[in-house]
């Protein structure tokens, strides 16, 4: 809320300088300039851009250089600063659009400048709302400090002063700078982008994404989506071949990550990869044959208990064990991982039992049949092995807590390997993946 609450703040401030502070501030001096009135608005936009560009790259380099909390997480580091500096680029990008949007020709605008606008808003908003990224998002932030140069060089131009020495030297500076802060800094900032991916907390904040997604996606094709209802074998609809596409592409993903930067760096193992290839396997076949979509989609409702799981790994890895918040996500987790893998068993077997002695099922090849219904076997057996696993971290972590009133950090740490089947070698290294985390 406080958030929301800077970005309207950004926006009302920046439109009030753009639309009042500055024509009034330079009234005289653009009078006497004899500009036009579209020249009088663009150049209050610009001051508005120099402001803002000012502002924000001060605030930039000071979190680079001196903000040790996002710099040691840049996948969840947290300040309060940096979500304020992008909630103050947030609100500038709309006032923009905004006072853009009110006179386009006379502001200046063109189109490539709204889809800039609208895509960096986009990405920003994101940053912020889930609290994830901020440093790469702050680091991006580093390209306005060319724009006080690009502005000055408009200025001028529009004052006919292209003869000007000054304009010369603000010409050299400003390409120096915009090659420095927008071009020479890719290969570093890509470099840097890379090792993240690598990283087991940006994979699961994939797999988050991934689970959220999928999770909508299959709740509305199994309660709404009528087309696909009238034949569970052969119906089809392009919200059920979408859903599936979307989770293929992200086993792929994943699979190719952890392959390319081993199970260590990642956080695999080799029955998340034998799920992978199998979940993979079984959407392919339903999507290239439209082929039972509905009951595939109903094996994506287990995504649903990801969101838990990486919760608590998350929480974990913030050393938040002994939370209440931690104790909350751990009973939400057994009970979603209970009710969208293990209690729905019975209900989807008897359903397939239903869709195989159907007439519409007459027509399946045998390696069809043979191959979703040992898939799904297969991805089932995982996931009891996996509960039995949280029961029993569960059970351990009751006793434990029963017998001595302060848990130590050894203790915990065995507790949340057994909860999530990792394998720990050493004391507080929780490596292996979670392998509950996809179905």
């Amino acid at each position: 809320m406080n958030l929301l609450f800077y970005v309207i703040a950004s926006k009302s401030f920046f439109i009030l300088l753009t639309k009042v502070i500055i024509p009034k501030t330079c009234s005289q001096y653009l009078k006497h300039e004899k500009l036009s009135e579209n020249q009088k608005s663009e150049f209050a936009l610009r001051m508005s851009s120099n402001f803002h560009a000012i502002l924000v790259s001060c605030i930039c380099l000071y979190l680079i250089l001196f903000d040790e909390t996002i710099r040691t997480d840049p996948v969840w580091g947290y300040s309060e600063l940096v979500a304020t500096n992008l909630t103050i680029t947030v609100g500038f990008l709309l006032a923009d659009l905004l006072v853009m949007s009110s006179s386009f020709e006379a502001a200046g605008g063109s189109w490539t400048l709204c889809f800039h606008h609208v895509g960096s808003i986009y990405a920003y908003s994101l940053a912020i709302r889930n609290g994830v990224l901020l440093y790469f998002a702050n680091f991006r932030l580093l390209a306005e400090i060319s724009t006080p140069f690009v502005n000055a060089r408009w200025c001028l131009a529009t004052l006919n002063m292209k003869d000007n020495k000054l304009y010369f030297i603000n010409g050299v500076l400003m390409a120096a700078v915009f090659f420095l802060c927008r071009i020479a800094i890719m290969p570093f900032f890509y470099y840097m982008a890379w090792q993240v991916i690598s990283t087991e907390s940006y994979q699961r904040m994939a797999s988050t994404v991934h689970g959220v997604i999928a999770s909508i996606f299959s709740i509305y094709v199994v309660l709404f989506d009528t087309e696909i209802c009238k034949d569970f074998v052969w119906g089809y609809s392009e919200a059920a071949g979408n859903s599936l596409a979307n989770t293929m592409g992200y086993l792929l993903a994943d699979f190719c990550l952890m392959m390319w930067f081993g199970f260590e760096v990642s956080g695999g193992s080799w029955a998340y990869c034998f799920h992978h290839i199998g979940s993979f396997y079984a959407y392919y076949l339903a999507i290239s044959h439209s082929f039972l979509l509905r009951v595939a989609n109903i094996r994506l409702l287990a995504e649903f208990s990801t969101l838990f799981v990486n919760a608590r790994w998350c929480l974990a890895s913030l050393d938040l064990k002994d939370n209440k918040l931690y104790f909350i996500n751990g009973v939400l987790m057994t009970f979603a991982f209970f009710l969208c893998r293990i209690a729905i068993m019975p209900y989807f077997y008897y359903m397939a039992w239903q869709v195989i002695n159907s007439k519409s099922y007459e027509s399946v090849s045998f390696l069809l049949h043979v191959s979703w219904i040992g898939v799904c076997l297969m991805l089932d057996v995982f996931n009891c092995i996996w509960f039995v696993k949280m029961i029993r971290g569960a059970f351990k972590h009751m006793n434990y807590a029963e017998s001595h009133s302060t848990p130590s950090k050894v203790a915990a740490n065995d507790v949340y390997s057994v909860v999530n089947g990792a394998k720990v070698k050493g004391l507080g290294k929780t490596s292996q993946h979670d392998d509950s985390k996809n179905d």
